[in-house]
């Protein structure tokens, strides 16, 4: 167990909070436990955005006549298809918070490509989409 106390500028008080883990002491010192923690929440904030981003629905019963491995198979495309879309939107914000120095949340990403022109090309060899972001205040191309 790990006790937690956080001093904050604006608060009178000290906020603490224990972190129960079951985690060797001599392997893992508070320091070291609190780290691996923070890592967690971000991991766990990642995954709230993209389920809220990308609005991620997995079949829970088979719906009929299907079976339970068409369920599957169906929740395992839809997964992929959405983790894809996860990264290439992700790469698009790296991208933009890069050139334009401003955080990029996944939903103001998702609208801004969804808002974009776009010109696709697609032959048996490749499949190629070009597109054409501008901010909203009608500036030049990103």
């Amino acid at each position: 167990m790990v006790l937690v106390v956080q001093e904050r500028p604006d608060d009178l008080l000290l906020h603490a909070f224990f972190l129960v883990t079951n985690l060797g002491k001599f392997d893992w010192p508070p320091a070291k436990v609190l780290a691996l923690y923070r890592k967690r929440g971000s991991a766990e904030a990642h995954m709230g955005e993209v389920k809220s981003a990308l609005d991620v629905h997995l079949l829970s019963t088979d719906r009929g006549a299907s079976t339970v491995q068409d369920v599957m198979a169906r929740n395992e495309v839809s997964l992929l298809l959405s983790l894809y879309a996860y990264q290439v939107l992700h790469g698009l914000r790296r991208l933009l918070e890069s050139r334009t120095h401003q955080g990029w949340s996944l939903m103001r990403m998702r609208e801004q490509v969804s808002r974009s022109r776009r010109r696709c090309r697609c032959t048996p060899a490749e499949s190629r989409c070009i597109s054409e972001m501008r901010p909203t205040n009608g500036g030049p191309p990103y």
